[in-house]
């Protein structure tokens, strides 16, 4: 983005970080947010506005949670590899999104574990007190969700069954929101845990036929594989 280029925008930032301390917790979100939609890495600023969101978990609510987990995870942001007994992001993130899953949108829900997912941190508290959630939710979930959410969950190898045969139902049912990427990415999670469900797979190769030149390359591995 050109305002990444803009001293207007170096600025901005530089008296950001001289008060973050006393930023409420949803500017620290917005903020956050922000900097991952232009995809501007600022490792020393994201640190430290990783150790206010730190330490203002507990006022978090379940969007704003959701909207930073997400904006770390985009701009990878690494845990704070602090000394100070308890720093830990992630674990305080987990922890908090617990306290508040009946609070979650289906897209934000998705969104954290996603971002979870893509990080590479295994949080099985988090992962277990989402599958009830997620079972709730799924008349609301879209395809995309569902793919996203599976995929997760597979790609840290917490297989649960209760939500894959739940998942599972529900994409028999419902057959008209499947793209591309939804496809890919349920046939990739399905498949790297060894779930046997005849019926799904041949529901994605037949969806997946019929869309065959929307397909781009790294879908069509991951149905293949």
């Amino acid at each position: 983005a050109a305002c990444l280029e803009d001293a207007m925008f170096t600025d901005i930032l530089e008296i950001f970080g001289t008060r973050l301390r006393d930023i409420e917790p949803r500017g620290l979100v917005a903020a956050t947010w922000g900097l991952a939609a232009l995809r501007a890495q600022q490792p020393l600023l994201l640190k430290r506005i990783a150790w206010q969101v730190h330490q203002k978990v507990d006022r978090l609510d379940a969007r704003q949670l959701a909207n930073v987990t997400w904006a770390f995870a985009t701009l990878g942001v690494k845990e704070l590899e602090l000394s100070i007994a308890g720093a830990q992001l992630y674990p305080s993130l987990a922890a908090r999104a617990v306290t508040v899953m009946g609070s979650f949108r289906p897209q934000e829900l998705a969104n954290v574990l996603w971002a979870y997912a893509t990080l590479g941190i295994r949080q099985p508290a988090l992962f277990d007190a989402a599958v009830p959630a997620l079972i709730s939710l799924l008349e609301d979930l879209n395809a995309y969700d569902l793919g996203q959410s599976v995929w997760s969950f597979s790609t840290l190898r917490l297989r649960n069954d209760r939500l894959l045969d739940a998942v599972a139902e529900r994409l028999k049912q419902r057959r008209d929101e499947h793209r591309p990427i939804n496809i890919a990415n349920i046939a990739w999670a399905y498949a790297k845990v060894a779930y046997t469900d005849e019926a799904l797979y041949k529901l994605l190769a037949e969806e997946a036929y019929g869309i065959l030149p929307r397909f781009n390359a790294q879908d069509v591995c991951n149905v293949l594989w």
